[in-house]
């Protein structure tokens, strides 16, 4: 499977290799990042296994363990080896030494605090970049746009000419004009920017426009700025430089600004203003960064009568834009948006909306999670193709906002195929009314309102009470007819751990919740089901839920907690049941006592038990807290469990919740199982 028999290519004599066949390792497992990690720990080295190459000082050095081997190896794991190169140290020398020999195969590159020397090697010997991660720091605060805008036209001027090679030889090769399959993809298509907003301004990130080929982009944005700048900030890195770059596919900006008055970087920052001229300062609105834009010309329009000579310019430069105030602003290529960030303006939203019509997934976070119930309204209007919805907010600072419930929100986009909320800025959670409300907004648009929700995978997470509830309203939902995962999940404070210390047996609570509804809508196309946050009032009501579970026909994963198992078993199975002694020897696997089931779950493949409840607040685990005498499982409740699920393919365990000797027990019997002891 890793070797194959190759001819070794004759070389010098100085090469010291033998010129008969040797072992060499096959090209489609290099091209496997995992089974390439397998390979490099075969070799006698105590180095760690990565692709990625850095260039700090360390005496051990990762991904080196092929330097070990001889050449005919290294000659094989070269290309994968230096294909990923992270700059961590600020000895430039070692850098660039390693640069000027391998940056020809480096097709991803990674620094935290960027120089000019740097890019300036980077265009000099980095002509297959395809995937960029820069930090912008101090060393930055005096770089020129001139500079910065240069230095991606090189590399964009540079892809281009490699491109050019590749066209030429792929025609001598083939014998007629055309493109290989691989033409017009190469080229930096993937570019993140880390950047502090008192050292680089981000109109400097204007200058991005120059590459031809970006599809993705990632902004982290820092600083302490004051309120009045704060929206000026913010639309430089979010709307202007979406028009500079309006063939992202995906844009993520992670904006983190500070508020504080009278910071003394802002009279630094007046010096540079005043110190620059107007043709270093760059271009102040981003139609004057259009109207400096060059492009190269695009390698997937063919030319059959050959390249241009060497005295035409590859280069051709576009007017500005001209637009009238009747003109409608023209649309954006994005389909994926995520925004992170802490008091930002609300108002930015509806017209990042109203220019991307292709957007498909969407992810607001902290700040940006406050969205009224007309900016719903206006994504589902502007945007008919969403598909995934992702928020993420601050549940615990409940505002007085328009904000749409969950039912309102499945409702307005009646295509959503997966959504996730978590700590969504709305106090009522309530459940009971998605039907109805489905029902009805279906009724209203002239829709059918049996054909039901297109939605595949929901889930909920928060600080509120009634899960249980919750996930019940779920299941025995009549409108997700196509829903294949499914997760709920109460955050616990550290009191509600220390009050809870065991399960009653039978409670109100419990007593109260409704389990005779149908659950044959759900149960149909449920594939995988997470109920490890999910608080069950009693053991009586564990059993209850878990002996439902056994109509799911298409379940396959199951995700539950170390105290629902524990529960379940001490209230279904027999109180005789044995208990064999750990030091049994593990290939006796017919000598141990199997227990007597009467619960299965014939098709799940896979059982995920991770640590119990988390304090969301203080990250303690909870598990010793609600078990502390009987913490781990045992081998009968483990034997219980491999029995009820015959199908088993995986089992994921968290860590300290067995004995190493019954892991080995349960190995040395059930083989077919793959048990994983470290689960997190």
């Amino acid at each position: 499977m890793f070797w194959t028999c190759q001819p070794v290519k004759k070389r010098k004599d100085s090469d010291k290799l033998t010129k008969t066949n040797a072992l060499a390792p096959c090209n489609r497992v290099l091209a496997i990042p995992e089974l390439r990690d397998l390979l490099y720990s075969f070799f006698p080295s105590r180095l760690t296994t990565t692709t990625a190459r850095t260039t700090n000082n360390d005496n051990n050095p990762r991904g080196a363990s092929c330097m070990l081997v001889c050449r005919h190896w290294n000659s094989y794991f070269a290309p994968y080896h230096w294909s990923n190169i992270s700059f961590t140290n600020q000895n430039h020398l070692d850098f660039a030494q390693v640069i000027r020999a391998q940056g020809y195969r480096v097709r991803k590159f990674s620094c935290s605090k960027v120089d000019k020397s740097i890019l300036t090697t980077l265009v000099q010997h980095c002509h297959s970049l395809e995937e960029l991660d820069l930090g912008f720091g101090e060393k930055t605060f005096w770089m020129q746009y001139d500079f910065l805008e240069q230095i991606f036209i090189d590399l964009a001027h540079t892809q281009q000419q490699q491109q050019q090679q590749r066209y030429i030889q792929y025609q001598e090769k083939a014998g007629y004009g055309g493109y290989g399959e691989d033409q017009g993809r190469h080229g930096l298509r993937r570019v993140e920017i880390t950047l502090n907003m008192l050292e680089l301004r981000p109109q400097m990130l204007w200058s991005l426009c120059q590459l031809p080929h970006l599809k993705e982009l990632t902004i982290n944005a820092n600083g302490i700025i004051g309120d009045e700048e704060s929206l000026k900030y913010l639309e430089d890195v979010t709307l202007y430089l979406l028009e500079c770059c309006p063939g992202l596919e995906s844009f993520t900006v992670h904006y983190n600004a500070l508020t504080v008055h009278r910071h003394p970087f802002e009279y630094r920052n007046w010096l540079k203003e005043k110190v620059e001229t107007e043709m270093t300062r760059g271009p102040m609105t981003f139609q004057d960064a259009l109207a400096r834009r060059k492009h190269v010309l695009p390698a997937a329009a063919p030319r059959w009568s050959g390249w241009p000579s060497e005295k035409q310019d590859y280069y051709y430069e576009r007017p500005p834009p001209q637009y009238s105030a009747q003109e409608k602003p023209k649309t954006w290529n994005l389909r994926r948006l995520v925004l992170y960030g802490f008091k930002p303006d609300a108002s930015i939203l509806p017209r990042i909306f109203s220019r991307c019509p292709l957007l498909e997934d969407i992810g607001i976070h902290l700040g940006w999670s406050v969205v009224d119930a007309s900016t719903w309204t206006s994504l589902a209007t502007q945007c008919p193709n969403l598909k995934t919805l992702n928020i993420s907010g601050q549940s615990h600072h409940y505002r007085d906002y328009d904000m749409l419930s969950i039912p309102e929100l499945l409702a307005t986009f009646p295509r959503l195929e997966i959504l996730n909320v978590k700590d969504y800025p709305r106090e009522d959670l309530d459940l009971q009314s998605l039907d109805s409300t489905l029902l009805t907004n279906a009724q209203e648009k002239g829709g059918e309102g049996e054909r039901g929700h297109l939605l595949k995978s929901f889930s909920l997470q928060g600080h509120f009470s009634g899960s249980l509830a919750k996930i019940l309203d779920v299941l025995s939902s009549r409108s997700f007819s196509q829903l294949e995962e499914l997760k709920i999940e109460s955050t616990f404070t550290n009191a509600w751990c220390q009050a809870q210390t065991a399960t009653p047996n039978a409670s109100t609570e419990g007593s109260l919740l409704d389990f005779t509804r149908s659950w044959d809508i759900v149960a149909r196309t449920l594939v995988k089901l997470d109920l490890h946050g999910l608080q069950f009032p009693d053991k009586e009501t564990t059993v209850k839920f878990l002996r439902r579970v056994q109509e799911f026909e298409s379940l396959r994963v199951l995700r539950v907690s170390h105290h629902h198992l524990k529960d379940f078993i001490a209230s279904t199975a027999p109180n005789e049941l044995t208990a064999p002694s750990p030091s049994l020897n593990a290939n006796a696997g017919d000598l141990l006592p199997i227990p007597p089931v009467d619960f299965r779950l014939p098709h799940i493949q896979e059982l995920l038990v991770p640590k119990k409840w988390t304090n969301g607040l203080f990250g303690h685990d909870a598990a010793e807290v609600l078990c502390p005498s009987n913490g781990m499982l045992t081998l009968s409740e483990m034997l219980f469990l491999l029995v009820a699920t015959p199908s088993l393919k995986t089992f994921s365990l968290a860590r300290n919740s067995i004995q190493p000797e019954t892991a080995a027990l349960v190995r040395g019997m059930f083989r077919h199982v793959y048990l994983d002891t470290n689960h997190e």
